[in-house]
């Protein structure tokens, strides 16, 4: 079903081979069924729920060792996606350029509070939010995107640590924060 939904959309389906083609096939279908899932599922995105929205789900823990096992170069899929951006983003620019058009640029940086409670997790810390009128803890998600035209390009996602806090945990806490974009 998930090749089927892929092939509806071609220039969809050739940004996704442009990953897919450095996975083998198991690890193929998890991935296209998780992208499918993202897009489909609408509520808390964890993997059980994620699993659910799959029109032949398969048992959760097939995903969790994709996801948290699954031995693929993060960095060479970071790359690829910016190369892949990049060059459609040149491409609009050029197009415009040729016809004597301006085209602005934003670039957006934002960070984000995500509320924790306990005293446990990991690099949570207090932060002040504007929504809550104070400090809460949290983890602190910063943000970057280009925009250019209508391509939206997410450069740099990444957990914001304290460095007292990164001193104090020195070799204590493993973490290992992924994109998700």
């Amino acid at each position: 079903m998930t090749p089927y939904i892929l092939k509806r959309w071609p220039r969809f389906d050739n940004f996704v081979a442009l990953f897919t083609s450095k996975l083998g096939k198991p690890a193929q279908r998890h991935f296209l069924a998780l992208i499918i899932a993202f897009i489909i599922y609408d509520g808390r995105k964890n993997i059980a729920s994620l699993n659910r929205a799959l029109f032949s789900p398969t048992h959760p823990s097939s995903l969790w060792r994709f996801i948290g096992e699954s031995e693929w170069d993060e960095q060479d899929f970071e790359q690829t996606r910016l190369n892949e951006l990049n060059r459609r983003g040149r491409r609009y620019l050029e197009t415009h350029r040729a016809k004597g058009q301006n085209v602005a640029a934003f670039l957006c940086i934002d960070d984000t509070n995500n509320p924790k409670t306990g005293t446990k997790t990991p690099w949570a810390s207090y932060q002040y939010s504007h929504l809550a009128g104070g400090l809460i803890r949290c983890y602190c998600l910063v943000t970057a995107v280009l925009v250019v035209g209508p391509y939206a390009i997410p450069l740099s996602f990444q957990l914001n640590r304290k460095k007292d806090e990164c001193a104090k945990a020195k070799g204590k806490v493993k973490v290992k924060v992924r994109s998700n974009m």
